[in-house]
């Protein structure tokens, strides 16, 4: 039987993209998956949320996790349609994909701070709003001390930065590093780095993975493997031969760079892959992609506190609130996935967000080091008061290394569970081999269990 469709619309199809575009091509999603450009972040919200008889529902967006913070336009799309809330299930870009630019007159700078000292900086060109690039560049005119004026703030559409000659005293806040690649990146024209130089903002959720909750509930198979697929495409991203991942984002990118103008003219086709290979390469040093595709809070914290800044309307979600973390996906898919009837599936569900909270694994991890504090005292005490059973005391050794073993167990049970992988099924794989950490402090926790037992029973074993 012929499987439902599923439809992923994602908002920008320029070159920092391609993890997912590539995904598609090497065929690691399912045959009954399919891509749709919405050009635009609100339209892939918007595609994801209401049900056109034109444009048929998204079943996942890649976009902008926070777009949906605008109170006067999401609201229309959820009375519109689906009433289902909105999940953020991973991370694609985790770090800001942001260069500034400047025609070679403004000297490249290591750190966001010695931008101040550059006396020469008036102007700033920057994306509309509300894309993450609007802001960045509003937060750079505050550092600097730029006033915000129509001559001094130019906010244009995607692909439109570098329309206009460049003014001097000019920066230009761009993510599209085709075309800086087109100008060439050995004439100093990247005058700072926000994914590899320092700055506030280091870690920025960028772009995310979006699903409905009715989506995670009746397809969350699909969802798990979708997220494998991308995943799998980011690691051949990052480890594979460049010559050769230059061929397939050659593939895949020959018409979309003439249709989008991605670079400001026709080149032969040599030309165009020498522009390729080096972005890629750009884009390999900048590590822009999460590998695990976890949502960080910190990258979560960042991008939320520049929206309430920049943009006073705008409501941001707490991470908790918004999130399904991966490990919980994956057993919410192994543990439920026969089970049909509604009550029991929400019991499990809360069973599990139980135990994934972040306050959770806080106090389990607090409560096991004030254990090993409060045995580590009684050890002192025993030995201060002459304690003479050797064998007695070499129990109490035991029962603390028992509970230091447990402390350290909870400490790294969290995010081992993060690193799980799928495969396309959605199912996990190669438990033993991922997790052999685990598996080492269960061997270790066995033993400890044989030294309480002795110190509580007396028993010879």
């Amino acid at each position: 039987m012929q499987k439902e469709k599923v439809i992923i619309s994602y908002a920008y199809n320029g070159l920092i993209y391609f993890p997912l575009l590539l995904a598609e091509r090497l065929k690691y999603f399912p045959p009954h998956f399919e891509l749709r450009f919405a050009d635009g972040d609100e339209n892939a919200l918007k595609q994801l949320t209401i049900d056109d008889a034109q444009i048929p529902q998204s079943h996942i967006a890649v976009c902008d996790p926070l777009i949906f913070g605008n109170p006067n336009k999401f609201s229309g799309y959820v009375e519109t349609g689906s009433q289902s809330e909105i999940k953020v299930i991973g991370a694609f870009i985790q770090k800001p994909p942001m260069w500034l630019f400047n025609d070679s007159t403004i000297e490249p700078v290591e750190k966001e701070a010695d931008l101040i000292k550059h006396a020469g900086i008036h102007k700033v060109r920057f994306y509309e709003p509300p894309n993450t690039g609007y802001l960045i560049g509003k937060r750079l005119m505050d550092m600097i001390g730029i006033k915000d004026s129509q001559t001094n703030a130019k906010a244009v559409k995607f692909n439109e930065e570098f329309n206009q000659p460049v003014d001097p005293d000019e920066i230009i806040v761009t993510s599209n590093i085709l075309r800086i690649a087109e100008i060439g990146f050995g004439k100093k024209n990247i005058v700072f780095s926000y994914p590899s130089k320092v700055n506030g903002i280091s870690k920025l959720l960028f772009t995310g993975v979006l699903a409905r909750k009715d989506v995670l509930d009746n397809n969350l198979t699909d969802v798990i493997s979708f997220l494998n697929g991308l995943k799998k495409a980011i690691g051949i991203a990052y480890s594979s031969d460049l010559d050769q991942l230059t061929n397939e984002v050659y593939e895949i990118y020959k018409s979309i760079i003439t249709d989008n103008n991605l670079l400001s003219k026709e080149y032969p086709e040599d030309k165009i892959r020498t522009f390729l290979h080096g972005s890629l390469s750009a884009l390999r040093r900048e590590k822009i992609y999460s590998e695990d595709l976890v949502v960080s809070r910190k990258g979560w914290s960042n991008i939320s506190n520049l929206r309430r800044k920049y943009m006073s309307s705008w409501h941001s979600p707490s991470l908790s609130s918004i999130s399904e973390k991966l490990p919980l996906l994956f057993l919410k898919n192994t543990w439920r996935k026969d089970i049909t009837h509604y009550s029991t599936r929400s019991v499990i569900d809360k069973i599990l967000n139980f135990f994934f909270s972040w306050n959770f694994w806080t106090a389990a991890f607090f409560i096991g080091f004030l254990g090993v504090i409060l045995a580590f005292s009684y050890l002192i005490y025993c030995f201060y008061m002459s304690f003479s059973s050797f064998s007695s005391t070499m129990n109490i050794v035991f029962s603390i290394l028992l509970l230091f073993g447990f402390t350290i167990l909870l400490s790294h049970l969290h995010c081992l569970f993060e690193h799980f992988n799928y495969n396309k099924n959605g199912n996990i794989a190669k438990v033993v081999s991922l997790n052999k950490r685990l598996i080492t402090f269960m061997g270790i926790e066995v033993t400890f269990i044989f030294g309480l037992l002795r110190f509580y029973f007396g028993a010879n074993i």
